[in-house]
């Protein structure tokens, strides 16, 4: 039984519950999930009532920041990937990724993943000058001094 802690933002929709199960069957228990949808959140309380699921919007900044630290292993899951509501899509994917990714930082996070839809080419770019901006320096080393893994 591994005592590391992972955190998965996001991690209460279809990836993350099946990633929570696959994490338990390899030996993790120090389980964080972070998700604003309630009844996603409910049914992973229900099948793992052992791990950390907690409610809570990652676009805002907040008492989530808490559970970085000591984290070794954050795996984001948030996204939103449909929707005619570019304020909402900025919201739920650029603005939470920023939040999350500044308390990795600022807990000093070593190993990170972010789920390969999030940097598709296929973000609308219209009214967003800064992601094209800032999307090689989230990655960077320079700034986040961590490594992108998979988890095996």
């Amino acid at each position: 039984m591994s005592s590391r802690k992972i955190l998965l933002p996001g991690g209460a929709g279809l990836v993350g519950q099946n990633l929570v199960a696959q994490l338990k069957r390899q030996g993790y228990s120090n389980l964080v999930v972070l998700d604003k949808h309630r009844s996603n959140l409910e049914i992973l309380r229900q099948m793992h009532p052992d791990i950390v699921a907690e409610y809570v919007d990652l676009a805002d900044r907040g008492d989530w920041e808490k559970h970085l630290a000591g984290a070794e292993a954050v795996v984001m899951l948030q996204a939103q990937i449909g929707g005619n509501d570019f304020t909402q899509f900025q919201r739920n994917n650029i603005d939470s990724t920023r939040h999350v990714l500044n308390a990795m930082k600022a807990n000093s996070v070593p190993i990170w993943c972010i789920s390969a839809p999030r940097w598709s080419n296929q973000l609308p770019m219209t009214g967003t000058p800064t992601l094209r901006k800032n999307r090689s320096a989230w990655r960077s080393k320079a700034v986040f001094p961590t490594s992108c893994c998979a988890l095996r």
